[in-house]
């Protein structure tokens, strides 16, 4: 009865851990992780405290990275409605879908599908778009 206990328990941690790997593994996945290993730890042979260590240092790395990540992100956001807010009244060219260069002035702007837009006419064009512009 243990060994079939044991042996679930290990395959389900498999499964667990490569359902994690397959995924991009963030903070709270490495907590899990680190918390499933201590939980199931050899207690004749318990994790080394310098182990522990370096996965706790290695978890503030990663909660770190991701916080400068997410802050990183909102302040290109904010570049990026700066740069479409300069861009009213001004007279852009863009490559359209078909592959011809359009001309017109830019008379609003709008985020969809997370990407910044403008306003010329009466079509939205992604800012990646506009290939040249001029007062």
């Amino acid at each position: 009865m243990a060994v079939s206990a044991t042996s679930g328990t290990t395959s389900s941690t498999s499964n667990s851990l490569s359902q994690a790997v397959n995924k991009t593994l963030g903070k709270d996945d490495f907590l899990k992780l680190l918390m499933t290993q201590l939980q199931y730890q050899d207690p004749l042979q318990p994790t080394d405290n310098e182990q522990f260590i370096a996965q706790m240092a290695q978890f503030s790395s990663l909660e770190q990275m991701t916080n400068m990540t997410s802050g990183l992100e909102k302040l290109q956001s904010v570049m990026t409605m700066g740069v479409a807010a300069q861009l009213l009244g001004t007279t852009v060219t863009y490559k359209s879908a078909d592959g011809s260069n359009v001309q017109g002035v830019v008379s609003g702007s709008q985020m969809k599908d997370g990407t910044m837009q403008v306003q010329v006419g009466n079509q939205l064009v992604p800012l990646d778009s506009i290939i040249s512009m001029s007062k």
